[in-house]
Formats: C-alpha cells, sequence, structure tokens
C-alpha cells in the first residue's frame, strides 16, 4: 500500500504569519484568513466596489439658427 502525499495541509497554513492585504499588519492566519480584522476585510471589499465618479458633462448650450442663411450659432453670438 503506498502513502500519498496530502492535497492541502492545514497544520502548517493555520500557523503562517501573513501580512494583511489592506493594511500590511502581519498576524497568524486562520484558515484562508487574508485580512487582520474584519473592519479591514470591510474596508477591503468597500474600496473594491466603490460606485463608479460619474463624469460631469458640461452644460449643453442652445444652438440657434438663422432662418434666413441657416446660419448656426450657439448662444447669444451674433
Amino acid at each position: 500500500m503506498s502513502t500519498v502525499p496530502p492535497v492541502r495541509d492545514t497544520a502548517t497554513t493555520a500557523t503562517t504569519t501573513t501580512p494583511c492585504l489592506r493594511c500590511g499588519v502581519a498576524f497568524d492566519r486562520l484558515g484562508r484568513q487574508r485580512f487582520c480584522t474584519t473592519a479591514c476585510r470591510q474596508s477591503a471589499w468597500r474600496r473594491l466596489r466603490a460606485a463608479p465618479i460619474e463624469p460631469i458633462v458640461a452644460k449643453a448650450d442652445t444652438v440657434y439658427e438663422c432662418p434666413e442663411c441657416d446660419a448656426r450659432y450657439i448662444g447669444e453670438q451674433m
């Protein structure tokens, strides 16, 4: 009977000191933990899913057309 090496060695990953992905503080990992605190995890999630900033659109001016010559102008130019 041959021995098969374990696919995942949880004994070594449970005590590994890892830097937090949000603040960089070293902490002892528990399982697949990537952040040192719940606050860091929530902050990273909010930053990743922040609403996009909509561009400010310039106010459209009124375009006027001369009925006689079909010339067009913006606003009160004439």
